[in-house]
């Protein structure tokens, strides 16, 4: 277990490494990403500034669960993000290199083996 965890983060390394190649690239979709998501948020507070309460939730109570859910989403997208890419590896037969290989299947699905494309999305926290 503990070679697997050494892995993991030789791979996390390898991942950031790659990603920090184009830094030009990799700012502009942290930008764009915060910016997305400041404009999520700016269109729940624009239907506020009409109206008081939606139901029984505040405003408060909105940017909270928005938060948390933002949270969640790119929390669970650095820990499994790959595991969405299955049914598409399984249709491209690309998943028997993993079946193949002498490392848990699992672990390879979920570990970091390709440029990120969601670092913006995990950067989300800062801007919610």
């Amino acid at each position: 277990m503990a070679d697997l965890a050494r892995i993991y983060v030789h791979l996390v390394g390898a991942r950031i490494r790659s990603q920090l190649e184009y830094r030009l690239s990799a700012a502009f979709q942290l930008v764009g990403t915060a910016l997305l998501t400041a404009l999520d948020f700016a269109a729940i507070a624009a239907i506020f500034a009409n109206v008081d309460q939606l139901g029984d939730w505040s405003i408060r109570e909105v940017a909270l669960l928005y938060a948390l859910a933002t949270i969640s989403f790119a929390l669970t997208d650095l820990v499994v993000g790959h595991l969405d890419l299955l049914p598409q590896m399984i249709r491209e037969g690309t998943l028997d290199g993993i079946l193949v290989r002498p490392l848990p299947s699992l672990f390879q699905l979920v570990a970091p083996t390709s440029p990120s494309v969601g670092w913006g999305r995990r950067c989300r926290v800062s801007a919610s």
